[in-house]
């Protein structure tokens, strides 16, 4: 740990420390020297998460997959262990030892240091020694290019093919990817012992996790010698900084430039969290309540950041309402108190300060049980489908959006009349009536019309781009110029995820778009789109099911309607995979994942991939079709 006191160091560690609570949440890199395999550029690492590479898995930041060894050994990319010998250079003692030697001429370490990894670069001669302190890099004669100081024992270490990184396992749990030319760290990597979660970060403090992973790590701030640290966990940080196509792009040729600008719109952790204090609430409302209905939510400001602050409310962690109060200036010592309609049942509420600068506060919740009777009238569904086949600039025309639309709402009425008793409102917004203000107004009406107890399906198809790793849906008005159309007249994530927060809890989004038509300056934004909706659906925490991923194109023409849309269809009618007399969100998940790429390949010969997120437990839209007898 750096003092307290120094004023260098306002941030412990830069590339952010890994919390060890207890040593067996780390893996266990200690003689893995030939385990700590590469694929050829670097970007697929082996690793074992036991001593000596037993129990071996393979992560791959640029899919955000960590898979058994077996699984990724299916996938035909080779994955070579570190060279350890060479025609031009003899390196002994470098096990273990503190005095490795390069053709019997010892190498200069630190007093008491001790070697404990070696990997030869594929040119022969150079090589990077793993020391307990250092990682080091020689030169053929054993001159020292670079040293950089570690977070841990460097017990494995590799250099890829293209000789563009070295790739590290430190005795802190975590392995890092370096610049050969420079040992620059650009990226970690954290995988929990529990062969589940896991943490990729930058030291520009730009992550990825998989999902419950980002308590993990975080940043300690030193305040002074006259003051205690605080510490920012990465959730607190999501808002900015949760960046899962960046971080699946950062191994990439142009990684450097992608980063740098992200830094310039959005900026560097290390200088961010110094900038200023951290947000801060006090809880003044009881901690536990019950209540025959509405409840009151109040919180006091503490301490309100920097720039204009939002206060973000959850039910049962899952997905963040809108705020239908009236909040005075988020200023320290200001009151704001929160009505909110909740469901019959027990209830943990938690709300969080969010900054101008998207650094979040920690949590404050309460529990509060809501005794209210069973309503005599019964829950809603509401559907509102947006589909757009006609757009007003030509070039941009689909074919069966806008059916697909019509198709989605008709089905949902059809089947979930006999599971809400007949309450199924359905509102369907098409071509030239799909515009930007006409879906934010309907879905603004029916939202307030919506009750705690009640389920809303929002379906959206048409045109889908990214840019800035951001999602933009593509309206009926919009004109594209250039990227700047895009960001003033389409739907973009941020305004997708305030509608979702105007929703019932129990909410499922579904995006067919992303289609290629003849849009071909759109399409070739499609490799951001996974980052963009990972993105969405995390921040969200709602049910979002997607129609494409990363470069996949969402595929039209199949039974007279878009791919995505008819296997939706499909669901709605028989996907009752628990048998339970019910079509819930994970029935339709479950559905898509199994259809859409099965009938891409059989038809189109490609393969279209969806992504999805069912978060919580699940619930029904729709009674099945009576199974043939």
């Amino acid at each position: 740990l750096f003092a307290a006191g120094d004023p260098s160091w306002g941030v412990l560690d830069a590339a952010a420390q890994v919390l060890r609570r207890q040593d067996e949440a780390i893996a266990d890199f200690r003689s893995q020297t030939n385990q700590l395999r590469l694929s050829a550029d670097g970007r697929r690492v082996r690793f074992g998460y036991l001593l000596r590479g037993k129990d071996a898995r393979v992560f791959d930041p640029g899919t955000r997959s960590l898979d058994a060894d077996s699984t990724a050994a299916a996938s035909g990319v080779p994955l070579q262990a570190a060279r350890t010998d060479s025609p031009d250079l003899t390196i002994t003692n470098w096990e273990d030892q503190t005095d490795p030697k390069l053709n019997g001429k010892s190498l200069t370490l630190k007093l008491f240091e001790r070697s404990r990894s070696l990997a030869i670069a594929p040119d022969g001669r150079r090589f990077v020694l793993g020391a307990e302190w250092n990682l080091r890099l020689f030169d053929s004669t054993g001159q020292a290019v670079w040293a950089q100081p570690v977070p841990g024992v460097v017990w494995a270490v590799n250099v890829s093919a293209d000789s563009r990184f070295v790739v590290a396992a430190y005795g802190d749990g975590t392995i890092r990817w370096h610049r050969l030319d420079n040992g620059k760290e650009i990226l970690a990597f954290f995988p929990h012992a529990d062969r589940k979660r896991w943490v990729a970060w930058t030291p520009e403090g730009y992550f990825d996790a998989s999902p419950g992973a980002d308590g993990l790590i975080g940043y300690h701030l030193n305040r002074g010698q006259d003051r205690e640290g605080e510490f920012v966990s990465a959730r607190q940080l999501w808002e900015t900084f949760y960046q899962p196509g960046l971080v699946a792009r950062r191994l990439d040729a142009d990684g450097d430039q992608l980063l740098a600008e992200q830094v310039k719109r959005r900026g560097d952790v290390r200088n961010l969290l110094t900038a200023g204090s951290i947000p801060e609430l006090v809880l003044e409302s009881a901690a536990e309540a019950q209540t025959d209905g509405s409840y009151q939510l109040s919180v006091r400001i503490r301490n309100a950041g920097q720039g204009t602050g939002k206060l973000v409310l959850r039910v049962d962690g899952g997905a963040e309402l809108a705020g239908r109060w009236n909040a005075p200036a988020l200023t320290p010592g200001s009151v704001v108190a929160m009505p909110v309609d909740l469901a019959a049942g027990l209830h943990k509420l938690t709300v969080e300060l969010v900054d101008g600068r998207g650094v979040a506060s920690k949590t404050v919740s309460a529990q509060v049980n809501v005794r209210r009777p069973v309503s005599s009238t019964g829950a809603t569904l509401h559907v509102l489908a947006v589909g757009v086949t006609n757009y007003r600039d030509s070039d941009l025309k689909l074919k069966y959006a806008a059916d697909d639309a019509q198709a989605i709402a008709g089905r949902l009425k059809l089947r979930g009349d006999g599971l809400f008793n007949g309450r199924v409102v359905t509102r369907t917004l098409t071509d030239k009536d799909a515009t930007l203000a006409n879906i934010g107004k309907t879905l603004a009406d029916m939202a307030a019309k919506a009750r705690p107890d009640d389920t809303f399906v929002l379906f959206m198809a048409g045109h889908g781009t990214t840019l800035d790793d951001q999602y933009y849906f593509l309206p009926y008005e919009l004109d594209y110029v250039n990227d700047n159309s895009i960001r003033n007249e389409a739907v973009s994530q941020a305004q997708l995820r305030t509608w979702l927060s105007l929703l019932p809890v129990r909410s499922l989004l579904l995006l067919d778009t992303c289609r290629a038509g003849n849009a071909v300056q759109l399409a070739s934004r499609a490799g951001e789109e996974k980052g963009a909706f990972s993105t969405l659906i995390r921040l969200s925490n709602r049910a979002v099911i997607v129609a494409s991923s990363n470069n996949n194109m969402a595929l039209e023409g199949y039974e007279g309607h878009g791919v995505f849309s008819w296997v939706v269809l499909d669901a709605i009618d028989h996907a009752d995979y628990d048998e339970n007399g019910r079509v819930d969100v994970s029935d339709i998940a479950t559905h898509v994942r199994r259809l859409v790429p099965a009938i891409t390949e059989q038809k189109f010969k490609y393969r279209q991939v969806p992504m999805q997120d069912t978060p919580g437990d699940p619930f029904a839209v729709a009674v099945p079709l009576p199974r043939p007898k």
